[in-house]
């Protein structure tokens, strides 16, 4: 009924809100020579991360046998210029913190994709938008604290 969607529509507004909070906070503390990169990456890792989720979804796993289909070459060559962008550009970080957020980054991927896709039983957008949002929040978090 109508009281669940508008229950759900709070919970929605109110997790934008706080991660919204929670990346300005963060950025606030990266250090300021960091700063345009981290806003650089941003885009980049949540691009990167649901490229990469789309290409090993369980979906896509089960059906490795057959005929790849020509999107989902398509969609394997994006996620591998986007992963390859993603490491050029965790270049402009000093090395030794360039390993830890590339290792966070695939590390919170791995882990979040897992959990989000035995909830839902499979790929769906929502948990393709989340794992974005985690990442971003994440990547923020950790160079506010390398910083």
């Amino acid at each position: 009924g109508f009281g669940l969607e508008l229950e759900i529509r709070w919970v929605g507004w109110l997790a934008m809100a706080t991660l919204l909070v929670v990346k300005v906070v963060a950025l606030m503390h990266i250090r300021p020579d960091w700063q345009p990169f981290a806003i650089l990456m941003a885009p980049i890792l949540g691009r990167s991360s649901q490229a990469l989720g789309i290409i090993f979804s369980r979906n896509r796993l089960d059906s490795h046998f057959s005929q790849i289909d020509p999107s989902v070459k398509k969609k394997r060559i994006r996620a591998l210029v986007y992963t390859i962008l993603l490491l050029m550009v965790m270049g402009l970080f000093p090395f030794r913190y360039a390993g830890i957020l590339i290792a966070q980054y695939f590390i919170v991927m791995i882990v979040g994709y897992r959990i989000l896709n035995a909830k839902m039983e499979g790929l769906t957008v929502q948990t393709l938008g989340s794992i974005a949002e985690i990442l971003e929040v994440t990547f923020f978090i950790f160079c506010a604290g390398l910083s």
